[in-house]
């Protein structure tokens, strides 16, 4: 059990979270729903892993995200996914195939 940990969860610039459909980006999960239901779904599909939720956890020496919106919560279940910075981006990888 995690007590006292904060997450962030990127959305894209209209406050969707995304996945790909027939090789196109399409809305996942808004933020409306997420507020709803109090449930993130897992979206991120990469690296020949499954669908997985990942998320940024908030730390006095990492106070970002990945993208500039998204939502920050509190969970006694630990996410997936948990890195302060985005893997793709520490590949050398010229092509980088990487499913929403």
């Amino acid at each position: 059990m995690i007590n006292n940990r904060y997450y962030v969860k990127s959305l894209e610039e209209d406050f969707h979270t995304k996945t790909l459909k027939n090789k196109r980006k399409v809305n996942f999960q808004s933020i409306h729903d997420i507020l709803k239901t109090k449930k993130i779904k897992p979206n991120t599909k990469s690296f020949g892993c499954e669908r997985r939720l990942s998320t940024t956890i908030i730390h006095k020496n990492y106070l970002k995200s990945y993208r500039s919106q998204g939502i920050i919560f509190q969970t006694s279940e630990k996410p997936d996914c948990i890195l302060p910075f985005d893997l793709v981006l520490l590949s050398k990888a010229d092509k980088i195939i990487v499913h929403y």
